[in-house]
């Protein structure tokens, strides 16, 4: 090409780069996305889509996961275990292992699962196999899923797919083995074959590595002499042949099928790139010297060279119609046509000074053929083929029209035919091609007012023009596209108005119904149309009832009717030349008067019956009949089968005669009935069913039975026959022009135009196609309880995405959760409708329209199966459908095991049930014969303490007798203080009786209140003395506290005597020796009452019994008192009493330690009611004087017997001072004795003392007898000491109890004192008997030789133990018995004293005889020499030994054997 040529060219290039006006653009729908719309950053560096649809997004702030309605961001955050060493991306490769290889703005790679939502960084890996250091520039997949790294100048690394785990992988290196050995670490292209094998090309020679199986690649070797050692460029292919380029400008081939290489110069400069055309068998390369140059195949030679003189040359693409674009150095794209040799070169104006774009060259083909390109050095836009020009795109710098940046950083076309773009401008470009189906025409381009424009009456007559009324008042009239003019001859200068309605008639005419204007005629005169105007006139009773007229219509009969806005029908008559008009209301007898004035649109019926749509519903009226019948239709609250609402804006007769109703609001009915004048049901579609909008304004049929319904929100298509919907809107290239109220024609080429706020509309129905694809049904989010879900949180209900989990469980309490859910096609927009359903709950599909969210509540514990699917199937080559698995765990209390545990305890119950009946039944039939049992039982109690106040009266007053005649002799001995004894416990039985005898009258309410007015301190004075000894006996303090000298009380004297000694009996029992007993009279309160407390020092009461030691036979059970003797009636009893005076009683626990009981006395006599009880002026007689339940201590009788340290020593424990003292009096005669009130003391005094035997009862206070019994036995010191239990329990079952504690006897009281004695004195003389066996070797209990005891109890135990120290150490003559007693852990006086109780021997005597003993064992075992013998025993001298054999055995050790000799023969 010459230069003058070139020059002219390139001169008509810039012209055909003149800016394109808006209306030359591709028609398209671009939308922005930034961080306002959930973008982590604005600043977006590559777009990928994967390969189930959603987009990914890689910013300067991680990368951003895009759904088409929702972002989400994946980065580092603070505190995370994300290996993310910086957030910006700026490359993602998808593998097909559901992973996202990432590298980063640091150069380092990273991999992200997307199933687990997790980071791995690849270095780590690495590093662990001590590959340090590296840092990477790009990432390839194979097509067998293997992932290479290319690193910086370090070769390349390979991931096989077969390992998801990182940890294999394989270096690719020039210093590697043959079988991965480079040319050169630095990698200059990457290139796979269709076999799989991957080519290197490096600035130092051409590697081929041959894929041998799964992950597994091999360096082959090739020969040197033609690939090396070359600067690679690039590699190009096809099915036979592989083409190399070179810097040096050589072009080496590779022949697949036998593996020879060939190589020809073909440009004395680099070759820098190779195509392989797919239209030509021809390769194309680009030069370094700026050259295009066309290489035949089968020639092996260069066809041709063009030199475009814009520098050097590089990448290329080759179009669907052969053409070539190339990227120059200078800048911009070259596009050259091989077919005519044509070259062009465009450029753009950039939009920034510095362009960060780079040399970013792409270019693609979209699915209409357009070329798009990336240019060199920054701009952006598509190939005009009609002007031959490259166009802007929307970017065009200073262009009103531009939305974004033409430098662009990367794209990518979703063959959906969507393309993406970040530009300078950041953020994300959405583009979406629109077909050119539907055709918006303006009728004022440009408009002043929008009113220019807005359609309102449509009209298409039988001559083929198309008739529009305007807002503005004009109306247009086309014919085959060309506007008419002047086609009235008689028009107003002002114009007709605004044209609302426009309808041919039969005969010609053209009728056109104004807005405020009434109404004209145009009759056809020449070509012409004439006017006449019709205007209401009152005067005129004929004319036009308004001059709002929104409709027209002709019936069958050739009638015309104009329905009007606020003046309700009229019909039009034509007669001759005149032309009236009938008001409805007036001349049909049917029509409805002062309502149903304002009309929209009119349609016949099949049948001719008019119908008529207005704002407060739907008239259908017999216009055949002369009278004119009308019915009326509205909405009726509650009845889905009547009207969706009662503004009806259009009414249209499909072919099949079914009429459809288009309403404001209430979407389309579609009216139901053979007859409209006898009732009529409505069938609604609305966006429920899928129709875009309830707001329809018009509608009409196309020739497949599919009814477009124009609305408020676009239009929307219903096949009649399949009650189904298909919406369009602005993605399927639908303008963004509102649809005006009923304007709507069908052409007879079945063509619809469609009037609108910007023009008409219209298009051809059967070309408006459906562009299927494939898409993927998703799950974006779940929320469980209002909480969002997301993977790995502390819920634990997501371990993995949500999308890729195929099963979910949540416990009971996680059963309110909602599902979001998308289908990932980005061309849908809005317009998606889904349905979805809960199987196991829900027994139908629910139609969810455009909603992404199903929501359930309060589900019950089990399994479910959640799906969703596309309603819109007719986007898709199959339908987009997910399901998902959901159990909902029960709660424990509804698991099988808890069923399991319900019938076991329903059966236990039922069982428990049962056996209670029996019982009941049982005991209803006992119940006659307990009462009766218990009356008897009473009844004899009652006898029985009747019949002993008898004999106790016999002994009491004999015994007062005696005693004084003993006074009156002054005989104060023994029998004087044994008379006391008797005399007292006399009178506590009397007590008790008495007490027994009084309650009893009290429960059965018979007991007589005898009430005097009593002076109170003095009263409690007088029952103090009662206590006077035990007082002195045990040091207790006994004080009286009084606020008043005097203090009266309506009491009954008797009664309560008995309440406070039973009181004051219960707090000496309980209080301490050397303690204190406070009672304490006051008043208290209005009006007063008089409060007695006495509070002692004792232990106490635990808090929870506090309200039941008033109960009858309750007694203390604390560690203190549990063994403190008592009857648990005293309390009870003066409870009783003291209820009986309207008072009460109760305790508390002080605060220092010890109980305080409160008597609280109403004061007066006012509670007292006259007729329960009998009022005296003196207090009651025949008060028993009380004695404190304490013993007068018997030592004045005792006597001192003097005996010696030989007799034995007792120890009686005992916690009756009047029974301790008595016995410690009869049994001293005898023996020596010692005393201890309580266990505790006996225990200690028996450690002391080491008594030969103990005498102890079992009930007292701090340690009881059986304690004590069971320490005693347990103690190797005392454990020989023979014990008596004397007690007052007498059942077997306290005997055995105490004989297994190891009591010798168990006397029961009471008892003999003979029998006591007796007992005592066969104890201590069968243990005398036992050790004087022992001694004489007689008793089967034990055998003291040695190694030769038979044990039989603790002692034998002790001795057999004593024995074998002795026989350890008897050999030695030093040995003593000191070393016996440290042996046995027992001190030597202890010890002593035990073995010598035992064995009636000295300790001293009784290792002699052991070796004696043991002599004597040597002389029967043959042994003859004495001396040794003696040695070996344990003596130092032989004649002692002698000696001492002899006196024991009564023979000499030498006789001894010559006696046995003689035995022996």
């Amino acid at each position: 090409m010459s230069v003058s040529r070139l020059t002219l060219f390139l001169s008509f290039i810039l012209l055909a780069c003149v800016p394109a006006g808006v209306y030359g653009q591709l028609k398209c729908k671009i939308e922005h996305y930034s961080t306002e719309d959930g973008l982590s950053h604005d600043g977006v560096t590559c777009i990928v889509k994967d390969h189930e649809g959603f987009m990914w997004f890689g910013t300067w702030d991680g990368i951003n996961r895009f759904d088409g309605h929702h972002f989400v961001s994946y980065k580092s955050a603070p505190g995370d275990m994300s290996r993310f060493k910086n957030d910006r991306i700026d490359q993602i490769v998808e593998d097909q292992t559901n992973h996202l290889w990432l590298k980063g703005y640091d150069n380092n790679i990273y991999r992200f699962d997307k199933r687990t939502e997790h980071f791995e960084l690849v270095a780590d890996k690495l590093t662990s196999a001590g590959h340090k250091q590296l840092l990477f520039e790009k990432i390839f997949e194979t097509q067998s899923g293997d992932v290479w790294l290319v690193s910086k100048g370090k070769g390349l690394v390979l991931f096989p797919k077969n390992d998801t785990t990182l940890n294999h992988f394989t270096f690719y290196t020039k210093e590697g083995d043959a079988a991965h050995q480079l040319p050169s670490n630095t990698v200059s292209f990457y290139h796979q074959d269709d076999a799989g094998n991957i080519w290197i090309g490096t600035p130092a020679g051409l590697a081929f590595i041959k894929h041998t199986g799964p992950g597994v690649y091999r360096s082959q070797l090739l020969d040197k002499r033609i690939v090396g050692p070359g600067d690679f460029r690039s590699a190009a292919g096809d099915d036979q042949y592989l083409y190399f380029s070179t810097s040096q400008g050589q072009l080496i081939t590779y022949q697949k099928k036998t593996g020879r290489l060939t190589s020809i110069n073909i440009t004395p400069g680099g070759l820098n790139r190779l195509l392989r055309s797919k239209s030509r068998r021809v390769l194309y390369g680009t030069t370094a010297s700026g050259e295009i140059l066309t290489v035949d195949i089968t020639g092996g030679r260069v066809s041709s060279r063009v030199n475009c003189n814009a520098g050097g040359l590089s990448s290329m693409y080759e179009d669907k119609s052969g053409n070539l674009w190339v990227a120059p150095d200078k800048g911009g794209i070259i596009r050259y046509a091989p077919g005519d040799g044509s070259l062009h070169w465009f450029t753009q104006v950039n939009d920034a000074k510095y362009n960060a774009n780079g040399d970013r060259f792409r270019v693609f083909e979209d699915n209409n053929g357009v070329v798009w390109a990336s240019l060199k050095g920054g701009g952006f836009g598509w190939y005009n083929a009609a002007k031959g020009s490259f166009e802007y795109f929307y970017n065009e710098p200073g262009s009103p029209t531009r939305q974004f940046s033409n430098i662009v950083m990367d794209f990518y076309y979703d063959a959906s035919g969507i393309l993406w773009l970040n530009t300078e401008d950041r953020g994300i470009e959405k583009v979406t091609f629109q077909r050119n189906d539907f055709n918006q025409q303006l009728l004022v381009d440009p408009a002043r007012f929008k009113s220019d424009n807005e359609v309102r009456g449509i009209c298409y007559d039988r001559n083929g023009r198309l008739w529009l009324g305007v807002k503005s008042g004009k109306l247009y009239i086309y014919e085959k596209g060309k506007l008419l003019n002047n086609l009235f001859i008689n028009e107003p200068a002002g114009g007709m108005g605004l044209v609302y309605a426009i309808l041919q008639d039969s005969r010609g005419n053209i009728w056109l119904g104004t807005k405020a204007n009434g109404l004209f005629m145009a009759s056809p005169e020449g070509g012409h149309f004439r006017l006449r105007h019709f205007l209401p006139d009152k005067n005129d009773k004929s004319s036009i009832s308004s001059n709002e007229i929104y409709a027209l219509l002709e019936d069958k009969q050739g009638r015309v009717w104009a329905g009007s806005y606020d003046g309700g029908l009229n019909l039009i008559k034509q007669e001759g030349g005149h032309i009236n008009f009938d008001h409805a209301a007036a001349v049909f007898s049917g029509y409805p008067k002062n309502t149903y004035q304002k009309i929209r649109h009119m349609a016949l019926d099949n049948a001719g019956r008019l119908w008529v749509a207005t704002t407060d519903g739907l008239l259908v009226g017999d216009i055949n009949n002369p009278a004119g019948k009308f019915v009326a239709y509205s909405k009726i609250p509650g009845d889905k089968q009547s009207l969706g609402n009662n503004d009806i804006q259009f009414i249209y007769r499909d072919t099949k005669g079914q009429m459809w109703l288009a309403t404001s609001g209430g979407g389309i009915d579609q009216a139901v009935g053979a007859d409209p004048m006898k009732g009529l049901k409505f069938k609604n579609y609305s966006t429920k069913d899928g129709l875009a909008n309830d707001y329809a304004l018009s509608c009409t049929e196309d020739s497949h039975r599919n009814l477009w319904i124009a609305t408020l929100n676009g239009l929307s298509r219903f096949n009649i026959d399949t009650h189904t919907f298909r919406n369009y809107n602005s993605y399927d290239g639908l303008p963004k022009a509102g649809f005006s109220e009923a304007s709507c024609v069908r052409l007879p080429d079945n063509r619809l135009v469609f009037g609108t706020i910007k023009g008409y509309l219209s298009f051809d129905p059967d070309k408006i196609s459906i562009h299927r694809t494939a898409a993927n049904m998703v799950l974006t989010n779940l929320q469980v309880n209002s909480r969002d879900i997301t993977t790995g949180t502390d819920t634990a209900i997501l371990n993995r995405n949500f999308n890729y989990t195929g099963s979910l469980t949540l416990n009971h309490n996680q059963n309110n959760f909602s599902i979001d859910y998308t289908v990932l096609d980005q061309r849908s927009g809005l317009k998606q409708a889904y349905a979805y359903r809960l199987q196991n709950f829900d027994q139908a599909w629910r139609n969810n329209q455009t909603q992404r969210r199903a929501t359930y509540t309060n589900l019950s514990p089990g399994k479910y199966l959640f799906e969703i699917k596309s309603l819109n199937t007719d986007l898709y080559i199959k339908q987009p459908y997910r399901s998902l698995q959901i159990i909902i765990l029960p709660p424990w209390w509804q698991t099988w095991w808890a069923y399991l545990l319900y019938a076991i305890v329903v059966a236990v119950i039922s069982v428990v049930i049962r056996k209670n009946a029996l019982t009941m039944l049982h005991l209803r039939q006992n119940v006659a014969v307990e009462k009766r049992m218990a009356e008897l039982k009473m009844t004899f109690f009652t006898n029985v303490s009747h019949e002993l106040r008898t004999p106790l009266t016999l002994i009491l007053n004999p015994i007062v007798e005696i005693e004084k005649i003993l006074k009156r002799e002054r005989n104060d001995g023994p029998g004087l203080a044994y008379i006391k004894v008797v005399k007292r416990n006399a009178g506590r039985m009397v007590r008790f009786i008495n007490q027994l005898l009084d309650m009893r009258k009290v429960e059965n309410g018979n007991a007589v209140m005898r009430i005097s007015k009593v002076e109170l301190i003095s009263f409690v004075s007088n029952i103090l003395t009662y206590f006077k000894d035990v007082e002195r006996e045990k040091g207790i303090e006994l004080v009286l506290a009084t606020e008043k000298p005097q203090t009266f009380a309506w009491i009954d004297t008797e009664k309560m005597d008995i309440v406070l000694y039973n009181v004051l009996a219960n707090a000496f029992k309980f209080t301490p020796a050397d303690k204190k007993i406070v009672v304490k009279i006051r008043e208290q309160g209005l009006p007063s009452n008089l409060i007695i407390d006495i509070t002692d020092q004792g232990p106490g009461v635990p808090i929870e019994k506090l309200s039941a030691i008033f109960d009858m036979f309750y007694e203390a059970g604390n560690n203190e008192t549990k063994n403190v003797k008592g009857t648990g009636i005293g309390l009870a009893f003066s409870k009783e009493l003291v209820e009986l005076h309207k008072g009460q009683i109760s305790a508390r626990n002080n605060p220092d330690g010890g109980l305080t009981v409160r008597i609280e006395l109403p004061a007066g006599n006012q509670h007292f009611n006259a007729s329960q009880v009998i009022f005296t002026d003196e207090p009651a007689i025949g008060i028993v004087a009380h004695e404190a339940d304490a013993g007068v201590p018997l030592s004045v009788i005792s006597q001192s017997h003097g005996h010696g340290p030989a007799v034995p020593l007792l120890l009686l424990v005992e916690d009756n001072a009047e029974l301790r003292s008595f016995l410690s009096i009869q049994l001293s005669e005898l023996y020596r004795v010692e005393t201890a009130a309580n266990g505790e003391e006996g225990l200690r005094k028996a450690n002391e003392l080491l008594p030969d035997l103990i005498l102890s009862d079992v009930m007292m206070p701090v340690m009881d007898g059986l304690e004590m019994l069971d320490k005693l036995k347990n103690t190797q010191a005392t454990s020989h000491i023979p014990v008596i239990i004397l007690s007052a329990r007498h059942s077997v079952e306290n005997q055995v109890q105490g004989l297994k504690y190891g009591a010798d006897y168990y006397i029961t009281k009471p008892f003999q004192n003979e029998f006591l004695l007796a007992a005592v004195q066969n104890l201590l003389d069968r243990r005398r008997r036992m050790f004087d066996g022992i001694v004489e070797q007689k008793t089967n209990f034990v055998d003291l030789g040695p190694s030769q005891l038979v044990i039989t109890s603790k002692d034998e135990a002790f001795l057999k133990q004593v024995v074998e120290v002795v026989e350890k150490g008897m050999a030695n003559p030093e040995f003593q018995v000191d070393e016996v007693a440290e042996s046995m852990g027992m001190g030597r006086t202890t010890f002593f004293t035990k073995f010598k109780s035992l064995t009636n021997l000295a300790p001293v005597e009784f290792v002699r005889d052991m070796r004696l003993k043991r002599g004597l064992q040597h002389l029967d075992a043959g042994e003859t020499n004495i001396s040794v013998i003696a040695y070996t025993v344990g003596f130092n001298n032989a004649r002692y030994f002698s000696t001492c054999f002899k006196e024991k055995y009564k023979v000499s050790p030498s006789e001894y054997i010559r006696q046995k000799a003689e035995k022996a023969k």
